[in-house]
């Protein structure tokens, strides 16, 4: 029985610290622009705690994608490679995410929510928060739909699961306050079963050997 490899002990970690965020995270839905700096500089702490988390989330993606990506053989080889490099993208925009949110707090602490309102508006409505999105939804969300579809076709994950990128896809961005928590939940079951498949078994598929 292998060991599960660094990349899968990435993936696995990825959106469990990402879940873990979520939930720390404050779910109130501020008004305007104003009412939300109001509410992060009165729970600082924990905006705080779920953006560096996020952060460490995003990068573990990054780097398990990467090594995820080089393990796979001849059946999804391509698709891997196109998901992968997708899926990475989408996760250094989410990286990139997260830094705005720590500015977004540091200028809520500086005391006068009014005044520092269209500063707020310009960060979450300009061309930075609108190219992140982009990037989310053809990097990340569409990446990972990809790359769970090469990961069976290369026969790491079980036929159930084909579908568990598009159901991640369809959850964050369904019109609810916990559509993330619903992507890191089905991320954390594709992840962790592939995980436990490769401790019985190789995670790259053989490599025909030349007949001499």
């Amino acid at each position: 029985m292998s060991k599960p490899t660094l990349p899968q002990i990435a993936l696995v970690a990825a959106p469990v610290i990402a879940l873990v965020a979520e939930f720390i995270e404050p779910r109130d839905e501020p008004a305007d622009a104003a009412a939300e700096l109001a509410l992060i500089a009165g729970k600082s702490t924990p905006y705080l705690i779920a953006d560096l988390l996020s952060y460490v989330a995003f990068a573990l993606f990054a780097v398990g994608v990467i090594g995820l990506v080089g393990m796979v053989r001849e059946r999804g080889r391509l698709a891997a490679r196109i998901g992968g490099t997708m899926t990475v993208i989408g996760a250094l925009a989410m990286l990139s995410h997260s830094m705005v949110l720590l500015a977004t707090r540091d200028i809520a602490l500086i005391g006068d929510p009014a005044a520092m309102a269209p500063a707020n508006e310009a960060m979450s409505d300009g061309l930075a928060a609108t190219l992140q999105l982009f990037m989310l939804l053809f990097g990340f969300d569409l990446g990972l739909t990809v790359l769970v579809v090469a990961l069976w076709r290369a026969r790491l994950l079980p036929g159930w699961l084909a579908p568990a990128g598009f159901l991640a896809l369809v959850a964050d961005f369904s019109p609810t306050s916990y559509n993330a928590v619903i992507m890191y939940v089905v991320l954390i079951v594709v992840f962790g079963v592939l995980a436990a498949r490769s401790r019985r078994a190789p995670l790259a598929s053989p490599v025909p050997q030349p007949v001499g």
